[in-house]
Formats: C-alpha cells, structure tokens, sequence
C-alpha cells in the first residue's frame, strides 16, 4: 500500500468514525432534532455539499481498488525470520540456481524455469529442450534431484515440488568437415 493510500484511508477512517459517533447518538436523543433537521437543510441548501460526497466516493474506490489489487511485491519472495532479521529471496534468486543446477546435466540444451511461492516452500517448474538418445526418465530425475537438493542446500528453503517438462528434441548442430 503506498503512502498516499495510507494517508487516505486514515482520512477515511477518522471521517467514517465520526459519521459512525453520530449514527450511534442519534437514538438516544444527544443531538436534538432541531439540529439534525438543521444540518439536512444545509445539505438541501448548498450544492457544493455535494463535492464532499463525491470526494468520498472517489476516495473509497481508490481503497476499494486498491485492497482488491494483487499486490506482487509480497509474492515475488520468500520471507524467512532470522536471528538477527528478516531475510527475503526473490524469485529471480531460485530461477538463477535452479538454472545452474540443470545447467550442470549432460545432454540438456536449454532450460526454462518457472517458480511459484506456496506457504510450504517453493515449486519449481523446469521446461527442457533435450539432445536426442538421451534416457528422458533417468535425466528427469537427475534434474529434480539437482535442483532440489542444490536450492534446499544453498537457501535453507524447502522445494516442495520439483515439476520438469520435457518440452522437445534438439538435433546436434555439430557439423564435421
């Protein structure tokens, strides 16, 4: 939440109170009627009355929006407590390693990887292009095993799943002359 939204929902909420105060006395006859009946004809008499309601209309669907808005910044990471502080690593960290555990196999060509955040740990989604006359279930597992063993060793953040695509066959390019 940005520091405008702060600002703005602190606003909201003193003002929100007070029209709250004043529901809440108006059954126990506090404000006299005369004064209520005082304040609505004002409300009737003045149309730029009407411009504090629309700031409040304007105001509560920027909060609305922006309470409902996915907020990216808290997912990209995890978060883990220390001893001495916090300490968050992004995303980007655990496709960099997951990258140069696969990048450590024989025979694959490229990678891909995907990370997704659970309360759990992390998944790991890895999308291959491997050489021809490679055993697939064999380097798949070697792959899994890599990159869960190197991220858990290197983060100390569980990888709760290891998910690898075998997305094609690459032909050799080597050409002999």
């Amino acid at each position: 939440m940005s520091i405008l939204d702060r600002i703005l929902l602190t606003i909201y909420m003193i003002l929100m109170i007070l029209l709250s105060v004043f529901i809440i006395v108006i059954p126990f006859k506090v404000i006299p009627i005369q004064d209520i009946n005082y304040i609505v004809g004002q409300l009737y008499s003045n149309w730029y009355y009407c411009l504090f309601g629309i700031v409040l209309l304007l105001i509560s669907i920027k909060l609305l929006v922006s309470g409902v808005k996915n907020n990216n910044d808290q997912k990209r990471g995890i978060i883990k407590v220390m001893e001495f502080g916090d300490m968050k690593i992004s995303v980007d960290t655990f496709e960099s390693l997951a990258l140069k555990a696969t990048k450590q196999i024989s025979g694959i060509r490229d990678v891909q990887i995907r990370v997704n955040i659970c309360e759990s740990g992390v998944i790991i989604k890895a999308k291959l292009l491997v050489l021809p006359d490679i055993n697939i279930p064999k380097m798949v597992n070697e792959v899994q095993e890599k990159i869960k063993n190197y991220i858990e060793s290197i983060t100390e953040i569980s990888v709760v799943e290891v998910k690898v695509d075998v997305d094609n066959l690459t032909l050799s390019t080597v050409r002999v002359e």
